[in-house]
């Protein structure tokens, strides 16, 4: 019976470790499902992290777009200010050359002889004078005489008087 035993026990054990391999099978399928369901997980995590770098990216270069965008504009404005700012310096050099060429300029009596004003205050000849009357035969000019602005200055005298130009309603005359 010993031998029975031992045999038995050997194949017993033989069985039994048959019998784990059998119920071992299950096990190795569980590794291998669980094998494959880590695999399954790493995948979808690396996915995952795929797909939020890539938003990450997205986002990283939709602030350097708006960056960008605001670097234009900024630069558009600086454009703009320049450009305003030259047109306002040209503007005021062309008045500047309005005020110098009015300044410049004498105003002529209708004899054509051109005189400043301040000469014409010493020589007693200022004031309107009709065309062909003695050069220091004079009208009354009713009311006072107003200084027209720059641009109201005749270059050349009207048929009237010497100090204005017939179109311009600065002057009153008779």
């Amino acid at each position: 019976m010993l031998e029975d035993d031992d045999g038995g026990g050997s194949e017993g054990g033989g069985g039994g470790g048959g019998r784990a391999q059998a119920s071992g099978g299950s096990p190795e399928k569980s590794d291998e499902e669980n094998l494959l369901c880590i695999t399954e997980t790493d995948e979808k995590e690396k996915e995952n992290e795929n797909e939020r770098e890539s938003e990450r990216e997205r986002d990283r270069e939709s602030e350097r777009e708006r960056e960008r965008e605001r670097e234009r504009e900024r630069e558009r404005e600086e454009v703009e200010e320049s450009d305003r700012e030259e047109r306002d310096r040209e503007r005021e050099r062309d008045r500047d050359r309005e005020r110098e060429r009015d300044r410049d300029q004498p105003m002529s009596t209708p004899e054509g002889n051109t005189e400043s004003a301040l000469e014409k205050e010493k020589s007693g000849t200022s004031g309107c004078r009709l065309r062909g009357v003695g050069s220091r035969s004079s009208i009354t000019i009713a009311g006072p005489v107003k200084q027209p602005p720059i641009h109201h200055r005749p270059s050349k005298p009207c048929c009237f008087c010497w100090c204005c130009c017939c179109t311009c309603s600065w002057y009153v005359f008779i």
